[in-house]
């Protein structure tokens, strides 16, 4: 899908490019959640390129255009993800790679280092289940016990409401996806 393509494109343009003014914009600050993205994505396509999986790891760096949209990105943010788009659009990646002030070639460039802790999430959303069906999704540390899970899901105040009165069977957990309560 080329015209998909061309708006990614555009859009890891817009990504540092002011389209009025042709000025170079940058977030002041990075935003941690897009640091984690970055090095999700650096991380994910290295591994696709050795794989030559190069839908997934183009899909990894749309994704990551879309997060960084809403929050904007810094100038080293932004030298990073042109090192990592420039073997998938070579010439735009030049243009980017000379407009944020480099010499020379961005395919002479190193590929960007990734921190193995910003890949890990610290929390993860659960859902909760009544007798099988999603009643509320739960934010919860990443490596909740199935008995921290199982008391989280029962004092969630909606679910508290919804299962008063009623007797609880069984409480299904499985870590780090969901809790199913079995009431009668």
């Amino acid at each position: 899908d080329t015209v998909g393509l061309f708006r990614f494109l555009q859009r890891a343009w817009r990504l540092c490019v002011d389209e009025a003014s042709g000025s170079l914009t940058f977030a002041e600050q990075a935003d941690i959640a897009t640091e984690k993205q970055l090095h999700r994505t650096i991380a994910k396509v290295g591994e696709d390129v050795e794989r030559l999986a190069f839908n997934t790891a183009i899909a990894s760096m749309i994704e990551f255009v879309n997060a960084a949209l809403k929050t904007g990105v810094t100038k080293d943010q932004m030298d990073r993800f042109v090192r990592v788009l420039a073997p998938f659009a070579p010439h735009f990646a030049e243009e980017l790679w000379h407009k944020l002030g480099h010499e020379g070639s961005v395919a002479h460039a190193d590929w960007p280092g990734y921190e193995e802790s910003m890949l890990v999430d610290d929390e993860v959303e659960i859902a909760v289940q009544i007798l099988g069906k999603v009643k509320a999704r739960l934010s919860v540390p990443a490596g909740a016990s199935e008995d921290e899970l199982r008391e989280l899901a029962l004092n969630e105040k909606s679910i508290a409401e919804q299962v008063a009165g009623k007797t609880v069977h069984k409480v299904i957990v499985v870590p780090g996806r969901l809790v199913n309560i079995v009431t009668g």
